[in-house]
């Protein structure tokens, strides 16, 4: 092999080992940054679940399952201001779940 041909080979490893590093850095940075937001989300989630399961009205509507309780509290502004499209109400099983239609 040629010294040309060495001293070629010798940078096209550099430089694929720098564009390597260079993209596993930038790699983690957007991991990071996607499990930042997925924590953000579940606390949110968190957050209105805590507040939602100390109503009386959610408890009652845990054990009688009354349409009245989602006609007034599930409305498409309900899922609007809270920027949810899905809420289920689980105990051992999956009790009652709306899906908003937010077209």
């Amino acid at each position: 092999m040629s010294l040309r041909n060495r001293i070629i080979a010798a940078v096209r490893s550099l430089m694929l080992q720098a564009v390597l590093r260079h993209e596993e850095s930038r790699a983690r940075g957007s991991l990071a940054s996607a499990l930042s937001l997925m924590d953000y989300q579940l606390d949110h989630l968190m957050s209105l679940a805590s507040d939602w399961a100390v109503w009386d009205e959610t408890y009652d509507f845990m054990t009688t399952l009354d349409p009245v309780y989602t006609k007034q509290n599930l409305s498409v502004g309900t899922f609007s201001n809270l920027k949810l499209s899905l809420m289920a109400f689980v105990n051992e099983a999956v009790i009652s779940s709306t899906i908003a239609n937010m077209t």
